[in-house]
């Protein structure tokens, strides 16, 4: 765990609080999914992932079925929030027109 602790770091539930009452929405994703992963053959272990039986493996980072459960979590709330602003793309006429 180290100086900092576990994730996330540097955050506590108070943070998250105070923050999401800000907000106009609030999504929280908590996942060991993926981990550990196992990523090439290795004999050193390097920051964030240890060589176990000549394997290196992340035991530390996000692993890619993490990512995916926060892009799921993430998804109906971005759904809803699409087309509430314009960006400048969406202000000029498709081409053609």
């Amino acid at each position: 765990m180290g100086i900092f602790g576990p994730f996330p770091q540097l955050v506590n539930q108070k943070m998250v609080e105070e923050l999401a009452a800000f907000s106009d929405d609030y999504v929280e994703c908590v996942s060991s999914d993926g981990l550990p992963q196992s990523l090439w053959p290795s004999d050193q272990s390097i920051d964030g992932a240890v060589s176990k039986q000549g394997m290196l493996e992340n035991r530390y980072y996000p692993s890619p079925a993490m990512h995916v459960a926060a892009a799921d979590g993430l998804e109906n709330t971005c759904r809803r929030f699409l087309g509430r602003y314009k960006t400048p793309l969406q202000t000029k006429p498709p081409k053609g027109s």
